[in-house]
């Protein structure tokens, strides 16, 4: 494909759309060069997941594969592609916060971005940087490797677009709005909220906490049920796993909070007979008031980055069909701590809370 000669490209050019001539996309050869300097671990939250953490004695895969997994997740990429051409306009100022290669920068850029700060706090955003140039963006688009906390621009932006999984948008959005976004800008994604059904899955359920009560080496390690049972995890069900029907458990519009609590505490009724293990959750992230992506049964999304979260029950639950079950759920979030909080309980159960296996002195409030 022919390169346009990037000496053009002029701000004047960019001042309507109708005007603008975005540079033609030649490759994404550049980022291959990656491939041969980096290895590490970077937390595929799936959108919902904390950081993995894995035992130093097994080899880690490539960080590379994060942002190859990225590219070929095509489905939420148009997602953003079609949110930033029309969110951005001609002359806007736009940062990229968490680019890695960049593709969102290009995207912005060739909407007739003005200016786009495309941020990484990795060293990807060198390889980055030299696609955009491979690209003929790299005139428009400034590459920053930094943190979102020691950022520092020389203005206030129009856009903040930025895709860094569910919890690290809860924890490090809203700084980074109070201090780089003008009075009114827009952001992509615009919103996120939640959603919740019970869940049965015998299978799954015996995997990660029946698993605990059976000996092991000849001996009982069940006390790390308990321990098993207070925290999330993580996969994709189909609808047909669902005991209730879906119910919303809250949503937050990004702006300068510092914060994020959702809570629901009501009856639902369940729609078969059969056996609760927990509760699964998903979440849709709102780029515009048209645009959106959800992680919701079906999976439709890259099951490699996207997933959906279960909070299992210390026991589970035998349930017939229409009959009412007590629900009680809240997420709370804050930066004080490093991942959200999670606190659930059905009918008069003993509430069960992942702050149960976290080393704080103090209790979320």
């Amino acid at each position: 494909m022919k390169k346009t000669d990037s000496k053009k490209t002029t701000t004047k050019n960019l001042t309507t759309k109708k005007n603008y001539c975005p540079p033609q996309l030649k490759e994404y050869g550049a980022i291959k060069d990656h491939t041969k300097a980096f290895t590490g671990s970077t937390g595929m939250d799936g959108g919902s997941a904390p950081t993995n953490r894995t035992m130093t004695c097994v080899s880690l895969p490539p960080f590379i594969q994060e942002h190859q997994w990225l590219l070929e997740d095509q489905y939420t990429q148009e997602k953003f592609r079609a949110a930033i051409a029309e969110k951005v306009r001609p002359g806007d100022v736009v940062l990229d916060l968490g680019t890695g290669t960049g593709l969102h920068a290009i995207f912005a850029a060739q909407a007739g971005a003005k200016k786009v700060y495309a941020v990484d706090s990795e060293a990807i955003v060198r390889f980055a940087k030299n696609n955009a140039e491979k690209n003929n963006f790299h005139q428009q688009i400034e590459f920053i490797e930094a943190s979102s906390e020691n950022l520092e621009l020389p203005e206030k932006v129009d856009v903040i677009i930025t895709n860094i999984g569910f919890f690290n948008t809860l924890k490090y959005l809203p700084q980074v709005i109070e201090k780089h976004l003008k009075p009114q800008g827009v952001m992509i994604p615009e919103k996120v909220s939640l959603e919740f059904a019970l869940l049965q899955d015998a299978d799954f359920f015996q995997k990660i906490i029946g698993t605990w009560e059976e000996p092991k080496l000849g001996m009982d390690f069940s006390a790390f049920k308990e321990c098993a049972t207070s925290r999330p995890h993580y996969g994709s069900w189909d609808p047909q796993h669902l005991m209730t029907q879906p119910q919303a458990l809250g949503e937050t519009v990004f702006s300068k909070h510092d914060h994020f609590a959702v809570s629901f505490q009501n009856t639902l009724r369940a729609t078969k007979t059969g056996t609760v293990h927990g509760i699964l959750g998903w979440y849709t992230f709102h780029l515009t008031d048209t645009v959106s992506f959800s992680t919701q049964p079906p999976l439709v999304l890259s099951p490699k980055i996207w997933n959906q979260w279960f909070l299992p029950l210390a026991e589970p639950r035998a349930v017939n069909a229409g009959e009412t079950i007590a629900v009680e759920l809240k997420m709370t979030t804050s930066p004080r701590f490093p991942e959200p909080i999670w606190q659930w309980k059905l009918d008069a159960n003993q509430t069960q809370s992942t702050f149960d296996t976290f080393e704080f002195t103090t209790p979320p409030s």
